[in-house]
């Protein structure tokens, strides 16, 4: 009883293309029979002699029937076919062994010889030629006419003996010249190699395609999929009920042409409310990263109804849920030059293991990057644990970090517990603030990375983990090794891959995007009915001028805090006032100090931001100049160290 399911034979079609047609097989396609012969394919090989004319025709009757999964062709007319069919069709090539072959045949009959052939001159044939006593002339050819063109300059040059195709040698011998073939037994087995690949290729494709086309059509939400020019290639049937469409209509088409509604979801860039026919959907674009670069979208829609069920279910569940990191690399906004290199730095070290070590003013968003690498790396479906080294009594964050067996000390839980090295195994652990960790804590957690094994307190049995640990501090670590806080061998086992994480001062032309953003966010978050854009084109001259010594958590307290002012303030009270009052910090002094004399806004924030300018420009000129010893002196190096530019090193060093 046959096997269910067993694979077709693929169908592998020869074209032999000839000047004119054949009373009889020609010896090609005996060569051809004979190596597939002694081949014992898995195939079914068929082989056709055509007149060029008829070539195009005959091949699209066989694809249309069925009848050819892949086309094999001398090198023109396969050429020639790939322009104008979508079936795969393989190339036969003569190689080194079948041109040596014809020379010395051709030394038989002459002692010139010219050689026709698609590619480029061979320097090599000149010189076996010259071992042969025989002079080689070699012609490249672009297509037929081209061909006869130059086997009518061959002829009048005395060379009586040609080199080439089928074809070329049938026009050659037209001409009274003396053909011989250049396709012999090894290019076709070649050709033959070539398209069983192909074919083996077109089924993992299709079977892709239709595993594609399944699981698009058991998906309740929508799903539309785009390319780097927003053209539509997939959509499942939930979003073309919802457009009342038909994928005739959508696939193939510009997204703005096929769905113009849902052309708003991929401008927001963040997940939108968008009535589509009578329903109203949540459409999100995520975009699809090729090595950084954006190379597509895939379109979510959801139904509100469904989303709003989800989110009471989720409400409603008891469980909890733990250890996930919600943040991603492509969340990262900034177009500056330092955000970029971070971004494409942090993206390499997605992919590695090693550890990673953060630094960065408080406020710069350390964490995110952390959860962003661990979201793109081979990690991403495990654990990510974080704990805050600062925010912990030691003998608390002892117990936290490394766990403890039951009894260890009063007060402990039942049957022990496990520590954060546990919980985090295949994960991540992120160890926010390191630089404030206890001494004899970094001694434990030093042999826990050495080792890879953990044990808890009151415990003799070690246990092995799997963990990648990222860590962060905004402190200066080599200052607090020279005053003895911190252990030099942690920050060499910490320090494998860098990542600086840039101040908000030094990426001032990201604050309105940033501005915008949180604005938006805030907005929605706390149900504010206010015009973000009046708020943001008051405030944007003063936030420039800021030193932001919080960062991008200041900028959000600021916005949000200036959102609710305006919120809550009498349509009669002027806007300006009103901020001033609310945001001192942007307008230099305080409430009490509202009354004393006012210099211009961006001179008293300046002027204010001056020393606090000068003790950080000489915090980054010794962190500079320390990464640069350390490297060496190498400029380069220690810029990609320090996740900057090799024009900010320079800046920094200069002070």
């Amino acid at each position: 009883m046959p096997a269910l399911n067993s694979p077709r034979l693929p169908n592998i079609v020869f074209l032999l293309t000839h000047a004119q047609p054949l009373s009889a097989s020609s010896s090609l396609a005996a060569t051809i029979w004979a190596v597939s012969r002694e081949r014992d394919l898995d195939a079914r090989v068929a082989v056709h002699d055509q007149p060029a004319p008829e070539l195009l025709p005959f091949a699209r009757t066989l694809a249309g029937s069925g009848e050819a999964d892949v086309f094999v062709c001398q090198e023109t007319a396969g050429r020639y076919l790939r322009s104008h069919l979508d079936v795969p069709v393989a190339l036969m090539r003569p190689n080194g062994f079948d041109l040596m072959r014809a020379l010395h045949e051709a030394a038989q009959l002459a002692d010139r010889v010219a050689v026709f052939s698609r590619g480029t001159p061979r320097p090599e044939l000149t010189a076996l030629g010259a071992t042969l006593n025989l002079q080689v002339h070699q012609y490249s050819y672009s297509g037929t006419s081209d061909a006869r063109r130059l086997l009518i300059e061959t002829q009048e040059a005395g060379v009586r003996v040609v080199i080439g195709s089928s074809m070329v040698i049938e026009y050659a011998q037209a001409h009274g010249l003396a053909g011989i073939l250049s396709t012999e037994r090894n290019a076709v087995r070649q050709a033959l190699d070539d398209a069983l690949a192909f074919h083996r290729r077109a089924v993992v494709e299709s079977a892709r395609q239709r595993q594609l086309d399944t699981m698009l059509a058991h998906i309740d939400e929508g799903i539309v999929m785009l390319d780097g020019d927003d053209v539509v290639q997939a959509a499942n049937p939930a979003i073309l009920n919802a457009l009342g469409s038909n994928a005739g209509h959508v696939l193939g088409r510009r997204l703005a042409d096929a769905a113009p509604v849902l052309a708003d979801g991929v401008r927001a860039g963040e997940p939108t409310v968008l009535t589509v026919g009578s329903r109203a959907l949540v459409v999100e674009s995520i975009p699809v990263l090729t090595d950084g670069a954006v190379t597509g979208r895939v379109l979510k829609c959801q139904d509100t109804e469904s989303v709003e069920r989800a989110d009471r279910r989720i409400r409603s569940s008891r469980r909890e849920r733990r250890f996930v990191a919600r943040y991603h690399l492509y969340q990262l906004l900034g177009e500056s030059e330092s955000v970029r290199t971070m971004a494409r730095l942090a993206e390499r070290y997605a992919r590695t293991q090693a550890t990673v070590l953060i630094t960065g003013e408080s406020g710069t968003g350390k964490e995110l990057l952390a959860q962003g690498i661990h979201n793109a790396g081979p990690r991403h479906a495990a654990p990510f644990v974080a704990i805050n080294c600062a925010a912990l009594p030691e003998n608390l964050l002892e117990s936290e970090l490394f766990g403890y067996e039951e009894g260890a000390f009063s007060g402990s839980r039942k049957g022990g517990k496990p520590g954060l090295f546990e919980l985090a195994h295949d994960g991540t652990l992120f160890l926010d603030e390191i630089g404030d960790m206890p001494l004899s804590l970094q001694t434990r957690l030093l042999r826990v990375l050495q080792e890879q094994e953990v044990l808890r307190l009151g415990g003799t049995q070690p246990t092995p983990v799997n963990v990648r640990v990222i860590a962060a501090t905004h402190r200066d670590l080599a200052a607090r090794i020279a005053a003895g806080e911190f252990r030099e061998d942690l920050y060499y086992r910490l320090n494998i891959l860098r990542l600086h994480a840039p101040p908000l001062r030094e990426r001032r032309q990201d604050i309105p995007e940033l501005a915008r953003h949180l604005a938006t966010d805030a907005v929605r978050r706390l149900g504010l009915p206010v015009d973000t854009r009046a708020l943001l084109r008051e405030l944007l001259p003063a936030m420039q001028a800021y030193a932001w010594p919080g960062n991008v958590r200041e900028l959000a307290n600021v916005v949000e805090r200036g959102l609710v002012a305006i919120a809550a303030m009498p349509e009669r009270d002027p806007m300006p006032a009103q901020l001033r009052l609310t945001l001192p910090e942007l307008y230099g002094g305080t409430h009490t100090a509202m009354a004393a004399p006012a210099a211009p806004p961006a001179k008293r924030a300046m002027s204010a931001a001056a020393p606090l300018r000068e003790r950080l420009r000489e915090v980054g000129r010794a962190e500079a100049q320390r990464a640069l010893d350390a490297c060496g002196g190498d400029r380069a190096a220690t810029a990609a160290s320090l996740g900057i530019s090799r024009a900010t090193l320079w800046r920094r060093l200069r002070g």
